[in-house]
């Protein structure tokens, strides 16, 4: 049996509390440049080269936001960016480029609200509810180009074995061609 919290930063604390009890780290911190290089230097370790971001690259990752989902620790919707892309798409496009040719990313985007959702029913235990962070939509934005553009980069190198993690390659897809091939290789024996 627990006990009973009214106010919201009692809340708040049982909440960091609990999640912080439960948060484990696999102990590795790319401490910063220095380390990055040196594990970069090591052999079979391949480089990828982040090009100039494009304004339609930009405006493509704001149409792909879900303008329905939690705001980030802004107070910023993502809808306000759907709705206002083609005027936002030019300075952020220079913002994200100047990250890139700085190598600085910003802190306020490394900044996250951290909500908890129910794991399963609506409860009132607080070890039935898991952490999420809700991130700036600006963040989301530039991960997602950069992700396009590194996919885009290294796809060519991924096995046509590897099903998660790739579009149109999930789960689904994999049981259905081991299902595929028993039935195959079970008809031919009977």
């Amino acid at each position: 049996m627990g006990c009973t919290l009214a106010s919201p930063e009692s809340i708040a604390n049982a909440f960091a509390e609990h999640f912080s009890s439960v948060f484990t780290s696999d102990g590795r911190d790319i401490g910063g440049e220095q380390e990055a290089d040196e594990i970069l230097g090591q052999a079979g370790v391949q480089t990828v080269k982040v090009s100039r971001l494009t304004e339609p690259e930009v405006q493509s990752a704001i149409k792909k936001l879900k303008a329905k989902r939690s705001l980030g620790p802004d107070g910023i919707p993502a809808y306000i960016y759907k709705g206002c892309g083609e005027l936002l798409a030019p300075p952020l496009t220079h913002i994200y480029n100047l990250c890139i040719s700085k190598s600085v990313f910003p802190r306020i985007w490394k900044m996250s609200a951290v909500t908890s959702i129910p794991k399963t029913e609506m409860t009132d235990e607080i070890a039935k509810h898991r952490p999420i962070a809700l991130l700036p939509i600006p963040e989301k934005i530039f991960e997602s180009v950069i992700y396009e553009q590194l996919f885009n980069e290294v796809k060519s190198q991924i096995t046509t074995l590897q099903q998660g993690f790739y579009p149109q390659r999930g789960g689904g897809i994999q049981t259905r061609k081991l299902s595929q091939r028993k039935l195959t290789k079970g008809s031919k024996s009977t």
